[in-house]
C-alpha cells in the first residue's frame, strides 16, 4: 500500500502519461486527415477525397480506445494499491 506522497507521485506519473497519449490522438488526428488521404490516394492511384472524415472517425475510435485501455488499467492499478 501506498502512502501520501507515493499516491501523488502515481496520480502525477499517470497524468502525465494521460496527456502524452491526448497530444498523440490530436497530432495522430492531424496526420491521417492531412496526410492520409492524399498518400492512399496516390499509392492506389483512386481519389479517396470524398473519404477522409470516415478514416478520420475511424483513427479516432482506434485512438480512444487506446486511451480507453490505458485509463482501465490506470484505475485498476490504483485500485489494488489503496487495497
Amino acid at each position: 500500500m501506498l502512502e501520501g506522497k507515493g499516491i501523488i507521485a502515481l496520480r502525477k506519473r499517470l497524468a502525465r502519461q494521460a496527456m502524452l497519449i491526448l497530444a498523440l490522438f490530436v497530432l495522430f488526428s492531424l496526420a491521417v486527415y492531412f496526410l492520409g488521404v492524399p498518400i492512399i490516394s496516390w499509392i492506389y492511384n483512386v481519389d479517396l477525397a470524398p473519404y477522409a472524415s470516415p478514416l478520420l472517425f475511424l483513427s479516432m475510435t482506434v485512438i480512444s480506445r487506446a486511451y480507453q485501455k490505458f485509463d482501465t488499467s490506470a484505475c485498476k492499478i490504483h485500485r489494488k494499491l489503496l487495497e
